[in-house]
């Protein structure tokens, strides 16, 4: 789920630079939450990803346990319902 998230909130960084927004809410990309939301400046989206890091909501940084994601079924079907929303934000 965290690669998912990854790629959606890249995305809702696109979308809200190309609308002018400073800011966005991102999902958290701890892997262990239910997706809840990070309202983050789009500069401090940039510095995550230049660092190769990830968006975590406040705590959830210390469980820095990213798992194996070798099925890539259940990454395929959340992008595809989650990508629409995504790009309507």
């Amino acid at each position: 789920m965290t690669e998912a998230l990854v790629q959606i909130n890249d995305r809702i960084a696109w979308a809200a630079r190309a609308e002018g927004s400073p800011e966005a809410m991102f999902f958290c990309e701890c892997g262990d939450c239910p997706a809840e939301a990070v309202r983050l400046s789009l500069d401090g989206h940039e510095e995550i990803r230049a660092r190769e890091d990830l968006i975590f909501a406040p705590r959830h940084d210390a469980q820095r346990n990213y798992p194996d994601w070798a099925s890539r079924a259940w990454r395929d079907v959340l992008v595809r319902s989650m990508i629409p929303a995504a790009e309507r934000a």
